[in-house]
C-alpha cells in the first residue's frame, strides 16, 4: 500500500531579518504516521525542472515532522535570520518504505 500525504497553506511566526519559524499542516496524514515521516529539502535537480532558482538561503532551512494541537505539521526554521522578504522552496516527504 503506498502512502500519499497533501501539504497544505504555510503559517508564518517571525518577521523579515528573524531566523524562520513556519509551519506546513500536511493533510491525509494521521497522527500516528508522523513519527515515521521524514522531511527534506528536494534537490537542485527538482528545482530546475519547475524553474525555481534554489535559492542560497535554503541551505539554512530546517525541516521536522510534528504533531501541534492534534495536527500533523512540517515545522520550518533557519539556523539564521532570513533577509528576504519571500523565499520558495520545494519538500520532498518520505517514509521508511518509501
Amino acid at each position: 500500500m503506498g502512502h500519499a500525504v497533501g501539504l497544505g497553506e504555510i503559517s508564518t511566526y517571525s518577521a523579515l531579518n528573524q531566523p524562520l519559524n513556519a509551519q506546513i499542516e500536511m493533510v491525509s496524514t494521521s497522527p500516528d504516521e508522523v513519527g515515521g515521516i521524514t522531511v527534506k529539502l528536494a534537490p537542485e535537480s527538482v528545482f530546475e525542472q519547475v524553474g525555481i532558482t534554489r535559492s542560497p538561503v535554503l541551505n539554512h532551512l530546517r525541516f521536522k515532522p510534528a504533531v501541534v494541537n492534534g495536527t500533523p505539521v512540517i515545522k520550518v526554521s533557519s539556523d539564521r535570520p532570513i533577509q528576504e522578504p519571500f523565499v520558495n522552496f520545494i519538500v520532498e516527504v518520505s517514509w521508511p518504505k518509501g
